[in-house]
């Protein structure tokens, strides 16, 4: 691929193994509407994920591009390793399950096409089909979690930790460095994005809830409340901060 595509199609990956493949051929089959690139941050796995995407790059050649990080990054910090290392205009973000299907992730695309600077896939949206419907626990703490985070955060978004995202490129030049790099990292792009005054569009999506997540649902959430509060303790740093940014570019 000489010219630089439209969108980048990033996947965080650890311990991959299992679905990477099926993952990256149902990308490339299913995906006709623009041109893209698929960047996989494989993030310090320790299974056969670097031997199956080394193979996959001989078949894909440029539109496949292939990160490995020595050392765990975790989830955020792997998929921002991978926007360093994409050439799209628009940075899509996808779990490595691809729980999702062509279609959502083409909407998106016209969404940031649109104007919008971040659109997120939202299963808590009313018109989005999720097949199958998640477990009893998991959504009762997926909607406690997220009321959490509106309150703190004074944000209108339902669904923060979707792993379907997408971005305009220029957006992490404009919010800055992100210090979350675990489950987090989604809600601080999400909040600095608010105070920067960015565009921001949650929209239905299809979303398949396949066997073997990373998410660990109990541990995790105490985890990501963790990060919540120390996020909230930063939010009038980042508020200040934006200020004085715009402060210096209206000069």
């Amino acid at each position: 691929m000489k010219a630089h595509p439209e969108v980048s199609i990033v996947i965080p990956a650890y311990n991959e193994a299992d679905r990477i493949e099926t993952t990256i051929y149902r990308i490339f089959n299913e995906i006709k509407s623009f041109e893209f690139e698929v960047v996989v941050s494989e993030d310090g796995s320790t299974d056969e994920t670097p031997l199956i995407l080394k193979r996959l790059k001989k078949r894909f050649g440029d539109r496949l591009v292939t990160i490995h990080n020595r050392r765990r990054l975790g989830k955020g910090g792997g998929f921002l390793r991978g926007v360093e290392h994409s050439r799209g205009r628009y940075v899509i973000l996808l779990d490595a399950d691809y729980p999702t299907d062509a279609d959502t992730i083409i909407k998106i695309v016209k969404y940031l096409r649109m104007g919008y600077d971040l659109v997120i896939g939202s299963r808590a949206h009313e018109l989005s089909i999720l097949d199958p419907p998640p477990p009893p626990l998991r959504k009762v703490i997926g909607r406690i979690f997220n009321l959490i985070v509106r309150i703190l955060f004074r944000i209108r978004i339902r669904d923060t930790q979707c792993g379907v995202k997408g971005f305009r490129k220029e957006v992490f030049s404009i919010i800055g460095p992100i210090q979350f790099l675990s489950f987090i990292f989604d809600v601080e792009m999400i909040v600095k994005a608010q105070i920067h005054g960015l565009r921001i569009k949650e929209i239905p999506i299809y979303w398949s809830g396949k066997t073997g997540s990373k998410v660990r649902v109990l541990r995790d959430t105490v985890t990501m409340l963790g990060g919540l509060i120390n996020l909230w303790i930063k939010l009038p740093r980042y508020r200040k901060i934006s200020r004085e940014g715009m402060k210096h570019s209206g000069e």
